[in-house]
């Protein structure tokens, strides 16, 4: 195995697991060896580099001078180019426009990824296998036990909320936007009509909104907010032990609601997941996922 694939890690841990995803689903397709580059976290952004906190993680990490020695001292002003093919077979592809990238050939021995890449179409071919990857290393379960049993009592449905830097920062209120609240008033609502006795299970970055505003029409409802700092991924977790999930724009909870492993499960995602309507998103919700 001579061919290398490198892959860009940054954002949080959801944008990182498709990161991750896809350039696993290359390297397999391409018998080549899956490689990081992480140098996004010289300075810490939301909780680090986070995929070794799953048990299937071995891949390798590169440093920023290993990637600048594969690919040369000018290859940050290269990362510039949508896609180009350098010398010595050295192919770079850019997501400069959310899912521009249908197909990602490998047409050298050595590809470099730089995007979100947020569509299970990347990696569908090998979904099982990354299931087996992501499989969480589990921490603070003092704290997450007790609601675990009330998920396995219950007919559970995770309900993500996210607000904070979707409303508090105004670029990602243009970008990204909330769900309104009529989503998840209408999700909540065919929640029940489908499912007996249904249980919500609440996890939001704005809980006193969440408590002011959603409407379970007497339905027994828990809050989770046992999980802060370094154990904010036990959420992704605890989301992806529930039968349901009503997801947010949020690829945090798309993972909880992908890992969901119940033979029945119901997910149900915004129809609109960015507020940028120019963003073409239709292939980011996976067959069977209820769009409202």
């Amino acid at each position: 195995m001579n061919s290398k694939i490198v892959v860009k890690i940054f954002g949080g841990l959801g944008n990182q697991m498709f990161q991750y995803a896809c350039g696993y689903a290359l390297a397999r397709r391409y018998n080549a060896q899956l490689c990081l580059d992480i140098s996004a976290y010289k300075v810490k952004t939301h909780q680090g580099f986070e995929i070794p906190r799953f048990e299937g993680f071995s891949e390798e990490v590169l440093s920023e001078d290993e990637v600048l020695g594969l690919f040369g001292r000018f290859f940050p002003l290269k990362l510039l180019l949508i896609r180009k093919l350098l010398p010595n077979g050295r192919s770079v592809f850019v997501e400069k426009k959310f899912g521009m990238y249908n197909e990602l050939p490998m047409s050298g021995n050595l590809m470099y990824l730089m995007g979100y890449w947020q569509s299970a179409s990347f990696f569908n071919e090998c979904a099982e296998e990354l299931r087996e990857k992501f499989v969480f290393k589990l921490q603070n379960l003092e704290k997450n036990q007790p609601i675990l049993e009330k998920m396995k009592r219950n007919n559970s449905i995770a309900i993500h909320v996210r607000r904070g830097d979707y409303v508090s920062i105004k670029s990602n209120q243009q970008y990204h936007g909330v769900c309104s609240l009529e989503y998840y008033n209408n999700a909540i609502g065919l929640m029940e009509e489908k499912l007996d006795s249904p249980c919500f299970f609440i996890f939001s970055d704005d809980t006193e909104w969440a408590n002011a505003n959603l409407d379970f029409k007497g339905a027994q409802v828990y809050l989770v907010d046992v999980n802060k700092g370094s154990d904010s991924f036990m959420d992704m977790y605890m989301i992806s032990q529930c039968n349901h999930q009503i997801i947010a724009n949020s690829s945090f909870s798309w993972w909880g609601a992908w890992l969901n492993n119940h033979p029945e499960k119901i997910i149900v995602a915004p129809e609109k997941w960015f507020a940028d309507t120019s963003i073409v998103s239709k292939n980011i919700i996976p067959e069977g996922w209820i769009r409202l």
